[in-house]
């Protein structure tokens, strides 16, 4: 990015800024506006084509993580104005599918990235992909999954990747670390959206 000399147009950038909601600074969009579905790659994280987000589950999946998995769907997504989040029990059409295991050659506990066949739209921000996929890494990390809060905490954290959520403690966030999309691999584990975050989901979807 290129530095603005001018004082002129660095105060009035600075007026705008001010006048501006605060949603729009933070951590949500497109990870790469420009990004073309890379299978298997957490740079292609997008956000979602509407607002209904309806999430698939393999079957044998691990139990208490699945648990919060649908917890999460119902009570921090599904509560949010204009968005309906639900589990569904078929693959067909589907905004995500969620898989667990041992990906040994994947150095992240949990990530989203597209499906093979998933169709893609929008621009910049706005970017997205359907479907999407969600990997839980619990095979390869299991320490990071042996408590009910560390399964909340990737829960709430995948699920709103896959609606555009960013890490709230690498973009301009309010209270970063009280927030499901802060950083889990170090604590605090927050298990909840914070208002920032649902602000950004209320007006984008």
């Amino acid at each position: 990015m290129q530095r603005v000399g001018r004082a002129g147009v660095l105060a009035v950038a600075g007026l705008l800024s001010l006048l501006a909601p605060t949603v729009s600074a933070g951590n949500w969009g497109a990870l790469d506006p420009d990004y073309r579905c890379a299978i298997g790659d957490p740079l292609s994280q997008c956000t979602a084509d509407d607002n209904q987000h309806f999430v698939w589950i393999e079957a044998n999946f691990e139990s208490g993580l699945e648990t919060r998995i649908v917890e999460s769907l119902d009570q921090d997504f599904d509560s949010i104005g204009g968005i309906l989040a639900m589990r569904v029990t078929t693959q067909a059409g589907v905004d995500v599918k969620v898989f667990d295991g041992d990906y040994s050659g994947v150095p992240f506990r949990a990530w989203t990235t597209c499906s093979p066949d998933a169709v893609f739209g929008g621009s910049g921000d706005s970017r997205w992909y359907r479907s999407q996929i969600a990997y839980f890494n619990n095979g390869r990390y299991p320490a990071s999954y042996d408590e009910a809060i560390e399964k909340k905490h990737y829960a709430c954290h995948e699920i709103g990747h896959t609606l555009g959520l960013r890490h709230s403690d690498d973009h301009q966030h309010p209270d970063a670390d009280s927030s499901c999309m802060w950083d889990g691999t170090r604590p605090p584990y927050p298990v909840s959206l914070h208002n920032h975050d649902v602000n950004h989901l209320e007006v984008e979807y």
